[in-house]
């Protein structure tokens, strides 16, 4: 999925394998030419049991980043005491009311995990997020 490289703040989400999320975002709002620095590279992944955020990663240059091995990534989860054994992103296409035609696109975000402890204690969690902010994207179903 790669959205629009203006000048708003917001360019190139890729889903990759279904597990592993990239986005660009201009926090500081400093990208006067619309392509993201080394800072603005951010994404999501799980990786043995632990999902991970990237906060920067100089080797995607003024791009976005075309895979998950580069890059500053960190915890966020504590592994010792919670696994978490699924980390899924699958891009959607849908109509939010009848009244709009162009559908908007979206992520179905799929979290499910277990405590290390108490392995019978396990939740699974599901949400879509829309992407408002680029109704033209062309995300993959």
């Amino acid at each position: 999925m790669n959205l629009n490289n203006s000048v708003n703040h917001f360019a190139n989400i890729k889903i990759i394998g279904k597990n592993c999320l990239l986005y660009s975002y201009d926090r500081h709002r400093n990208d006067r030419d619309g392509a993201p620095d080394a800072d603005d590279q951010g994404g999501f992944r799980l990786v043995n049991g632990v999902i991970q955020m990237k906060t920067s990663d100089p080797n995607c240059g003024n791009s976005a980043c075309r895979d998950c091995s580069s890059g500053r990534w960190w915890r966020m989860n504590d592994d010792h005491s919670l696994r978490i054994s699924r980390l899924r992103f699958d891009g959607i296409h849908t109509s939010l009311s009848s009244t709009v035609s162009a559908p908007m696109p979206g992520v179905t975000i799929t979290l499910g995990g277990q405590l290390i402890r108490q392995p019978d204690i396990r939740l699974s969690l599901q949400q879509t997020v829309y992407l408002r902010n680029e109704p033209k994207a062309g995300i993959p179903p």
